[in-house]
């Protein structure tokens, strides 16, 4: 029996898609541009942070144009990416970083996915799709054609909104969500699918990054880190951060905690 503070609602979509990422929310602005009618559901309120370095190719912004956010990104991104590092210990080596001769954008550029995510999903509803967020799909059931979700939808924190269970029918389903996130579960035409990820293992990469205002890096230079056991990478974003992005090894992360015991992890 659901709770007396929830209520009930029902959809129906031509397509659903799970994840509000670059990947989801791309799927779902290109289909309603395509005159489908498209649910998309997203876990997390927005703005939100992610891990990751925030670089953006120059070969996507043809993309973003499609999507119709390319001038948008252009306006909030930091400035062009024209020179890559590498950095490793005392050694550093610095070269030009090739061009992209065939797009209007000739360097690759850095923008915060906080700011990156926002767009793209005010750039779907702006399409037409219905945004269904923050919210969790619990389940998804039935066959191509006619599949049906089942999603909780949560309360924006501060908020009295009740909680409410959303009812999504669609003819497709794409999922879209990270792979580091435990997945709905999928009975699909009678058989239930075991997608949960593998147990971790020592050469998993732990990823983790930090952004900074002030810092010294030049403007236009993205140096790539290398370590024992991961990598990572720096670059001036939107607004001036200064964003560190590293991955590196389960095993390799556990041997410096071990071995530098009670130190910052700015010293280690």
């Amino acid at each position: 029996m659901p709770a007396a503070n929830s209520r009930s609602l029902t959809h129906k979509s031509d397509a659903l898609v799970i994840g509000a990422g670059p990947a989801g929310t791309s799927a779902a602005i290109l289909l309603a541009q395509s005159g489908w009618r498209v649910s998309i559901v997203e876990q997390h309120p927005y703005p939100r942070e992610k891990v990751c370095g925030g670089c953006i190719a120059a070969g996507n912004f043809s993309l973003l144009d499609e999507l119709g956010v390319g001038d948008a990104v252009r306006q909030r991104a930091g400035a062009e990416l024209t020179h890559v590092g590498w950095m490793r210990a005392d050694t550093t080596l610095i070269a030009n970083m090739p061009p992209c001769t065939d797009s209007r954008d000739r360097f690759g550029r850095a923008l915060g996915r906080d700011v990156l995510d926002e767009l793209l999903m005010e750039r779907a509803a702006a399409a037409g799709v219905r945004v269904v967020q923050p919210a969790k799909v619990r389940k998804v059931s039935g066959w191509p054609g006619n599949f049906t979700c089942e999603a909780e939808s949560a309360s924006l924190p501060g908020s009295r909104t009740p909680r409410k269970s959303v009812n999504i029918s669609a003819s497709l389903v794409i999922d879209a969500h990270g792979s580091w996130e435990r997945p709905p579960q999928f009975d699909v035409a009678g058989e239930q699918r075991d997608l949960h990820r593998a147990a971790q293992r020592d050469s998993d990469l732990f990823a983790f990054k930090s952004t900074f205002e002030g810092a010294a890096l030049k403007p236009g230079l993205l140096p790539v880190l290398a370590l024992d056991g991961g990598y990572g990478g720096i670059v001036v974003g939107n607004e001036g951060f200064t964003t560190v992005a590293l991955c590196m090894r389960r095993d390799k992360l556990r041997e410096l905690r071990i071995r530098s015991r009670g130190l910052a992890a700015a010293v280690v």
